[in-house]
Order: structure tokens, then C-alpha cells, then sequence
């Protein structure tokens, strides 16, 4: 399995996503980050480490986008080597503009509308779908890309837990702090085990959330996970 995540615009999730939603429940998955600063013959590079690999996430900088839309303009039949290309957005009006204009471009590019998923990045469950995602859900893309269906809508709330941390690596930390908690009385270290507790517990609250989401997104497309 082959993804791009990308989208011009910056700060809609793509490496967080890269990183907590797809690498830790794609099997064997190598993780290759494209930068701005990268060339033309940096390409042939990009094409050649991505298909090392059987499971391949690239995760494109939104600095790094016409770079890598030159590339798939110029090595056209590397576009039938990615499986899916995902546009992660959120409820900002302006990331919602740059994510048409990046879908746009990927169709102009001959990428198939099926092979283009959209992620729903950052939603507030306290207002509606419609409210926080009006831009897109109005362009004409809604109906290209069948996003009204509920099974093309692939919601991440927000958390800003996703910046304080790995949750996979708190998740796998076998500590049972309610027993170190229990086991102490001193302040001090009952306050760390306090602060590590609760790590967990948004930990694997977000690691749910995200496991309802990927397997969402393997109803909609197939074997991502290559079980």
C-alpha cells in the first residue's frame, strides 16, 4: 500500500496523521517525509525509496507541494504506484480553499477522483459537520469525491493532546500507575504518576478514536493493512 498525505496549506494534521493514524496500524510501513528545500533529481529518489517498500507513507511538507506535483507531472506513471492520496483539512476557511486547489491539481495530474480521500481533521463535536466543513461541503468537489456519503467522511476530533505526545508509546508502557499511585504517599512523585495517568487515559481514549477512523477508511478502500 502506497499513500501521499498532502496538502499545500499547513497546519491541517499531515505528519500527526502520518505518524499516529496510518504508521502504527500499517504493517512493515516506511514513512518518507518530502521537504521544501528538495529538487528535480530529488524525485527520482523520492520514486525509488517509495517503491522499496511494500507499505509506503509520503507525507509531502505543504512547502514541498509544487515540488511534488512537478514531480507527478513529469513521471506521470508514478501516479498509478500510489493507491491513495489523502488531503487531511480543517474547519479554518482558508486550509478548506487550499485543500480544493490541492484536490483540484491532483485531478489535473489524470490522479483518479476515486483514489483522493479527504480527512476531516480537527472536528469540534459541538458543532456540526455542515458548520465547521461549509467551504468544501459547498464546492462541487462534494459531489465529485461523494463526500456526503457517510462513508467518505473520515472525522478526527480535535485533541490537543496530539502535541504533548506519542500516544502509541504511552499506550505501550505496561506502568500500572493506579497501583504506583496507591503504593505512595509522597506529593511529589504521586503528582508525576498523577500526570502520567492521565496521559494514558487521553492516550487510549485518542488511540480508539483513531482505530474507529482507519478501520472507517479500510471499509471505504480495502486492504490498507495488507491482513
Amino acid at each position: 500500500m502506497k499513500i501521499v498525505v498532502i496538502n499545500s496549506s499547513g497546519n491541517v494534521g499531515k505528519t500527526t496523521l502520518s505518524k499516529l493514524l496510518f504508521m502504527p496500524r500499517i504493517k512493515n510501513c516506511h514513512l518518507l517525509n518530502v521537504a521544501y528545500n528538495y529538487n528535480c533529481k530529488d524525485f527520482i529518489k523520492v520514486i525509488s525509496e517509495t517503491l522499496i517498500y511494500e507499505n509506503c507513507i509520503i507525507d509531502v511538507n505543504s512547502n514541498g507541494t509544487s515540488f511534488f506535483f512537478d514531480g507527478l507531472s513529469k513521471y506521470t506513471d508514478f501516479i498509478d504506484s500510489i493507491d491513495y492520496f489523502f488531503v487531511p483539512t480543517v474547519p479554518s476557511n482558508k486550509q478548506q480553499h487550499d485543500s480544493i486547489t490541492t484536490i483540484l491539481t491532483l485531478l489535473d495530474l489524470g490522479v483518479q477522483k476515486t483514489k483522493i480521500k479527504i480527512l476531516l481533521n480537527q472536528f469540534d463535536c459541538n458543532h456540526s459537520i455542515n458548520d465547521q466543513f461549509f467551504t468544501i461541503l459547498n464546492h462541487s468537489i462534494n459531489k465529485l469525491l461523494l463526500l456526503n456519503e457517510q462513508s467518505n467522511q473520515f472525522i478526527i476530533e480535535s485533541s490537543e493532546s496530539f502535541v504533548f505526545f506519542s500516544h502509541h508509546e504511552i499506550i505501550n508502557n505496561n506502568e500500572n500507575y493506579k497501583v504506583l499511585l496507591s503504593n505512595t504517599n509522597d506529593p511529589l512523585k504521586r503528582e508525576i504518576l498523577s500526570h502520567k495517568y492521565t496521559m494514558k487515559i487521553v492516550a487510549n481514549s485518542i488511540n480508539k478514536e483513531l482505530d474507529n477512523v482507519f478501520n472507517k477508511i479500510k471499509l471505504s478502500i480495502g486492504n490498507i493493512d495488507n491482513e
